[in-house]
């Protein structure tokens, strides 16, 4: 009882120091600008307020540290309950969360590929030991490891192609290789430049599950614990999609052409796998899993366009994700079954949310209807601002194989609704935690009302 009362107080004061952080960060922003959707990715391309030879601070990089700091604190009030309710205690969890928020926020601001390797491995460490930390649990364990094996792999694929463009420039700061690319021929070495790059993008794309680097993400969040699981769907990902629109506007934009197709074939290859591998799976975690590799495909689709707008368009759907992936995995961690007190695991179990909570199960098929992109949710918003650049791109068949996958997609959340309310298969009633419907109540709200705003805020790009 002593060792949970001191682990619970010492996760109340991460939070409460996050908060403060958050508050005292955001500050200068809200005084700076006046909406709320105009701060998070206002000005896009590089607008320094601080730079040197190891980091750089751009606008958005700053909000979308804000953003990371903001979900660590929603991770971390959800621990509480979590924790309280597993009756698992391990005094290293808050650290670990601190560390990989810390290394999450210095790869956001890194101006050297140096710092940048350093930061992703602070954060990749933690992760590895959040996925296994339930000790007693084979799962769990096999989490880890499978986690750390290919974690590993993706690093060594990126510290080669570090290496070879050292070789290549002589230096590792972004603000030198702007000047070396933009200056110099690179035709002799042209060859190891987009090999160097292509292993650099590798290791991120192993980073953010996406194809063809997704295969360990299933398995991964299936046996981590339900709680880290939300962690890597949501925080990680923000941190590696900004880093990489960093890399983008400063390494890639040197034969863009190529990098282009390969952007899109990542985009359609992480649709393609996410869609059909989700249409098979019952485990609950590994349907999520594949659902996070479709999303990302529709963020690398957008930054594929390759303009300014697409960039914003791509951020904007990454904050799209993030909101209705609270709200889904809130309702998740909300539900327990009443005989055995554990989480549902089985898409079957899902009936047990309609009979026992009617107000929570409209809740989640609010969030599925969402995800599946059916207006006027807003999850609707960020798929018709990515069909909308296909088409001035003038890419019709695109646009066409794109929507194809989006119907088929939505299979899936269509067959979890049907099990939610029409399935006869009897599982038992459920256990549903008050705390946590107060927060889904709040992202209901988020999931009709940010539409709009989202609708104007952009309107103004085109």
């Amino acid at each position: 009882m002593e060792q949970r009362n001191n682990i619970i107080a010492l996760m109340l004061c991460g939070v409460l120091s996050l908060g403060v952080i958050l508050v005292y960060a955001a500050m200068p922003v809200f005084f700076m600008f006046h909406t709320c959707i105009d701060i998070v990715f206002l000005d896009i391309i590089v607008l320094f307020t601080y730079s040197n030879l190891l980091f750089s601070i751009e606008f958005y990089t700053y909000n979308l540290a804000l953003i990371i700091i903001f979900l660590t604190l929603i991770i971390l009030i959800f621990s509480v309950f979590y924790f309280n309710w597993e009756r698992f205690y391990v005094g290293e969890y808050i650290v670990l969360i601190l560390l990989s928020l810390f290394g999450m926020i210095l790869l956001l601001f890194s101006n050297d590929f140096i710092t940048m390797y350093l930061a992703l491995e602070l954060q990749s460490l933690s992760l590895y030991v959040l996925a296994s930390i339930k000790r007693n649990k084979l799962l769990s364990l096999e989490s880890g490891l499978k986690y750390f094996a290919t974690g590993s792999f993706s690093s060594g694929l990126m510290v080669f192609g570090i290496s070879l463009l050292y070789g290549l420039m002589g230096s590792t700061n972004y603000n030198d290789l702007i000047f070396i690319v933009s200056s110099f021929s690179l035709d002799y070495g042209l060859f190891w430049y987009y090999l160097a790059l292509y292993l650099i993008l590798s290791g991120l794309l192993f980073k953010v599950a996406a194809f063809p680097f997704h295969f360990w993400a299933p398995d991964v969040y299936e046996g981590a614990p339900t709680i880290v699981t939300f962690l890597f769907i949501l925080v990680p990902k923000v941190a590696f999609v900004g880093l990489l629109i960093k890399l983008l506007l400063v390494l890639f934009v040197w034969g863009w052409g190529q990098f282009q197709t390969i952007l899109l074939i990542i985009s359609l290859g992480s649709l393609i796998v996410g869609t059909f591998g989700a249409l098979y799976q019952v485990k609950i975690k590994r349907l999520l899993a594949y659902s996070a590799i479709v999303h990302i495909g529709y963020i690398f689709l957008a930054l594929s366009f390759g303009y300014v707008e697409s960039f914003i368009v791509a951020l904007n759907y990454l904050l799209i994700y993030i909101i209705l992936s609270l709200g889904t995995f809130s309702v998740l961690l909300s539900v327990r079954r009443k005989a055995s007190n554990l989480l549902l695991k089985n898409i079957y179990e899902l009936s047990i949310i309609s009979r026992s909570n009617l107000l929570m199960a409209w809740i989640f098929v609010m969030g599925l209807f969402s995800l599946a992109g059916v207006p006027p949710l807003v999850g609707f918003y960020g798929k018709f601002f990515i069909f909308y650049n296909l088409t001035v791109w003038s890419n019709f068949g695109l646009f066409l194989l794109v929507l194809i996958i989006s119907v088929v997609g939505s299979i899936y959340y269509i067959r979890m609704i049907q099990i939610l309310f029409f399935s006869n298969i009897r599982m038992g009633t459920a256990l549903v935690d008050i705390p946590w419907t107060l927060g889904v109540l709040v992202i209901l709200f988020s999931y009709i009302n940010i539409g709009g705003m989202y609708l104007v805020q952009l309107l103004k790009f085109y």
